[in-house]
């Protein structure tokens, strides 16, 4: 789902697949009908399964939203997997990566310097000209 407002458009697309570990390839097939968004919300928690290259050079989001727990399931998967947060953070568009929790995966601290986590909600409100995440404007 894209969300237009004014100039704020919002990308998210819950648990669909890249073609990671042999999942199909949704994201390729759907990048270019999303095109350029400001704020995208991962797809599958960042998990390697997702969020691959071309989707992302398609999308070019300045910030990236990361819904992950700690704990539970995440053990299990490592969530967000730390290559993926390493990719998505050396993007040179990208500003922030906002999680929800700091979640269970192992990425190393010099990737994680754009990431901010929230321990909680990620809050994103926008006018036709501006958007704010958990109160710091864009």
């Amino acid at each position: 789902m894209k969300i237009t407002y004014g100039n704020f458009k919002y990308y998210t697309g819950g648990d669909l697949t890249g073609g990671g570990k042999g999942t199909p390839d949704l994201e390729s097939v759907l990048a270019n009908h999303i095109g350029k968004v400001n704020i995208m919300k991962s797809n599958h928690h960042g998990s390697a399964t997702a969020n691959n290259a071309f989707f992302i050079s398609k999308l070019k989001p300045k910030h990236i939203v990361v819904t992950v727990g700690n704990g539970g399931v995440n053990r299990r998967y490592h969530l967000p997997d730390s290559a993926t947060i390493m990719r998505l953070a050396s993007l040179p568009h990208l500003d922030k990566i906002f999680q929800t929790a700091r979640g269970e995966g192992r990425a190393p601290a010099s990737s994680i310097t754009k990431v901010q986590n929230a321990d909680g909600d990620v809050v994103i409100m926008a006018n036709t000209e501006r958007y704010w995440v958990n109160g710091e404007e864009f």
